[in-house]
């Protein structure tokens, strides 16, 4: 029983999908075509039910119901099509059906239901398929409803016209429908408006995440060009400087040797302090090129492309699905702050696997003026209750390092972990791990 309650459960929502996924149009033409089909449908079963106590009166009116319902469900049916089609014949339905309202059925005695029942399916129509002028129409056929109303006598039988209270019930019932086709329509198209504006949302989200993502990739390139360019540059300014030593130091040495040979004591010295004052200044020159290349692979270092990798690297191990959103988060972060959020979202990674048992792991990078934002989402294992291990704690440490903070929300099925940063743009880097 189980099983079969979530599989119609399933069918409803796959239904629910596909209806809210329809377009104005189509959406107010199945809800009229269900509403037609109602409407009509309740008329055939209380005409049937007349014949119980009152068989003469049945019979009497027997084709002229079957006609009326043939020509009223065919006039529905031919609106909703030129509806759809946005044809002009629209009008000329909905007149057609008013006619054969008037003629056929209000002359069928003093029980007004059906006929109420069918003014009701072509009030439905004109309200909610935006007829011309509809705020006109519908009070011209609530006054025709109290109008034409006279005694007839049909095939031999006489019929009485509606009395006053039935009329004014019948009159009232029009109304009411008609207040609340109004209000149903309004809500359908509110409805619609929304979606629609909530399906332009996610279009506007979409490219704004595709071209975050484009620039995210444009500055990764562009950080990997001017890194490429800064080796190229350290390699020439270090062939220069070594060339450059090695070559007088090869000149100086020759010399050097020469006056070694000719015993010239006090310029072999001289010499030889040269040599070697020239190789200070080499191994001071080679020395400051290294260090300001890593001081500034410190200073720059990419955040979001570590994390890339590391989590196509988690994925490819584990079969976890992993996102990474990271909308206007810096692409280049100082080290110390890089580095701590890269093994916090390791040590994310790793609890959301042996502990959540998750299946899909969702990382969301935004920046305010001045804070950076991570959270770390999954699908595990979530609990209200939870006791915090060494991964937290570990996590909490390198967030006080960084006067950040840790944050846990923790449901049934969804564990977050929610990190705050202080961070302006510009902050020089203060150290490393």
């Amino acid at each position: 029983m189980k099983s079969s309650m979530t599989e119609h459960q399933m069918i409803h929502r796959r239904i629910a999908i596909k209806v809210h996924s329809l377009p104005y149009a189509s959406t107010i033409a199945l809800f009229l075509f269900c509403n037609s089909l109602l409407l009509y449908f309740a008329s055939t079963l209380y005409y049937g039910s007349i014949q119980s106590h009152s068989a003469s009166l049945w019979a009497a009116f027997r084709w002229q119901f079957l006609l009326l319902m043939a020509i009223s469900f065919c006039a529905s049916i031919s609106q909703i099509f030129f509806y759809l089609q946005k044809s002009s014949r629209l009008l000329f339905s909905e007149l057609i059906q008013f006619v054969s309202l008037v003629l056929i059925g209000l002359p069928m005695g003093q029980d007004l239901t059906i006929e109420m029942i069918l003014s009701c399916a072509l009030i439905t129509m004109i309200i909610m398929t935006n007829s011309p002028i509809a705020w006109i129409k519908v009070p011209f056929i609530l006054l025709a409803f109290t109008v034409f109303q006279f005694k007839l006598r049909f095939l031999g039988y006489t019929v009485e016209a509606a009395k006053g209270r039935i009329l004014a019930i019948s009159e009232i019932v029009l109304l009411l429908v008609s207040l609340i086709m109004f209000f149903i329509k309004d809500l359908i198209s509110n409805n619609i408006e929304l979606r629609q504006k909530n399906r332009q949302l996610e279009e506007t989200t979409g490219l704004l995440t595709n071209a975050n993502r484009s620039i995210q990739e444009y500055t990764l390139s562009m950080e990997e060009l001017s890194a490429e360019k800064e080796r190229l540059r350290m390699t020439r300014e270090l062939h220069d400087i070594i060339g450059y030593t090695m070559v007088n130091t090869t000149i100086m040495m020759e010399e050097a040797i020469a006056r070694y040979k000719q015993k010239d004591e006090s310029a072999l010295l001289t010499l030889i302090v040269k040599t070697r004052d020239h190789a200070k200044n080499a191994h001071q020159d080679v020395r400051k090129i290294l260090l300001n290349y890593r001081s500034q692979q410190k200073r720059k270092s990419s955040f979001i492309k570590d994390l890339i990798k590391l989590t196509e690297t988690f994925s490819l191990a584990t079969g976890i699905s992993i996102e990474v959103f990271p909308s206007n988060f810096p692409s280049v972060l100082p080290y110390h702050v890089s580095y701590a959020l890269l093994r916090i979202s390791q040590e994310g990674l790793t609890n959301s696997l042996y502990h959540g048992r998750a299946k899909n792991i969702v990382f969301l990078l935004t920046k305010s003026i001045d804070s950076l934002f991570l959270i770390i989402r999954d699908n595990g294992q979530g609990s209200i209750h939870y006791e915090e291990g060494l991964g937290i704690s570990g996590m909490r440490e390198r967030l006080r390092m960084l006067k950040g903070t840790l944050t846990i929300k923790a449901k049934k099925d969804v564990f977050e972990l929610h990190i705050e940063i202080p961070y302006k743009e510009g902050q020089p880097d203060v150290g490393s791990h």
